[in-house]
């Protein structure tokens, strides 16, 4: 029989076979990795917008349960801005604008599925207020939140 006695190292087939199942694993894993990311951020994106509409509702139902006239508007900057009426009785409203005051905290495009009802004078000690708030990213407009509630208190005579 007969030795081969120099076999010291691989060949080049061999290294180019290794480095190929190399790439394509490394870029199987960057694939993954880059998605996982992109779902990460979108999803912390969504979580955000519904924890600032979560904040909006919390700060309309506070001004709806202390009982002071008030109307809610959006501005051309896409604000909700809430104005307060001096009430005269306890079952109307006055004409004057007593304050306004703005809700939302961060850059969001704000709209209303109901602005018929959403834009009127709302006086809490006799009406409740159905309100339909979507929120969209600037960056995203694809990422929106709709949250829908009723804004009530307790009536008193």
């Amino acid at each position: 029989m007969k030795y081969i006695k120099n076999e010291k190292g691989i060949t080049l087939v061999e290294l180019i076979a290794a480095l190929a199942l190399v790439t394509i694993v490394a870029i199987l894993i960057m694939t993954t990795l880059s998605i996982g990311i992109q779902r990460s951020v979108i999803e912390g994106e969504k979580t955000r917008i519904q924890q600032e509409a979560n904040l909006m509702v919390s700060k309309l139902l506070d001004i709806h349960q202390k009982g002071n006239c008030y109307q809610l508007e959006i501005t051309p900057t896409k604000d909700l801005v809430v104005i307060f009426y001096n009430n005269i009785t306890k079952t109307t409203c006055g004409s004057e604008i007593a304050k306004s005051q703005p809700i939302n905290s961060q850059n969001y495009n704000i709209r209303t599925t109901n602005p018929s009802e959403i834009f009127k004078i709302i006086n809490p000690r006799s009406n409740n207020n159905a309100i339909s708030i979507v929120l969209s990213l600037d960056s995203r407009s694809t990422i929106t939140y709709e949250i829908n509630t009723t804004l009530s208190r307790y009536k008193t005579n």
